[in-house]
């Protein structure tokens, strides 16, 4: 098994730290916090699609992401289903997304999905909003929210 390995990425919205392991990208974070094991080591291939990303210049990642800490088989076929279903400037509120994830009626576990995913991003749970148009929240801020969207095209908010 190979070491965890963690970097921390500047963006336009603040640092990201980001953790990646054998099954790939395990963690984002903004909030500051570093990782308790691990080395210090960059994943270029998520380096270069994350700098594209906020540099306008790509709009869908292909670097793995792992899921293994996702509770809950709902959660984890929710946060797949976002992952799949949903591309770069295109929005889907939480009852839509519940229930082209075989949820129908979930939206709060969706919201809850939302909350605890490890790898914003690259699982786009800022693509996520309120049935009634409303941006809704976000864990790293509605300013951050916002910049993701517009840089992917989304411009009403």
């Amino acid at each position: 098994m190979a070491d965890l390995r963690w970097w921390v990425e500047p963006t336009p919205f603040g640092l990201l730290t980001i953790t990646s392991g054998d099954l790939g990208v395990q963690r984002i974070a903004l909030d500051g916090s570093l990782p308790a094991n691990g080395i210090e080591d960059c994943d270029t291939e998520v380096q270069d699609q994350l700098q594209e990303y906020f540099a306008g210049e790509r709009r869908a990642f292909t670097v793995p992401f792992d899921l293994s800490s996702v509770r809950g088989p709902a959660s984890l076929v929710i946060l797949e289903t976002l992952a799949r279903t949903v591309p770069a400037g295109t929005l889907i509120s939480y009852g839509e997304l519940a229930e082209r994830a075989g949820h129908p009626g979930a939206a709060r576990a969706v919201g809850q999905a939302m909350a605890h995913n490890p790898v914003p991003i690259l699982v786009p749970c800022h693509r996520v909003i309120g049935a009634n148009g409303v941006i809704g929240g976000f864990g790293w801020g509605l300013e951050a929210k916002r910049w993701m969207l517009a840089n992917e095209g989304v411009t009403w908010l």
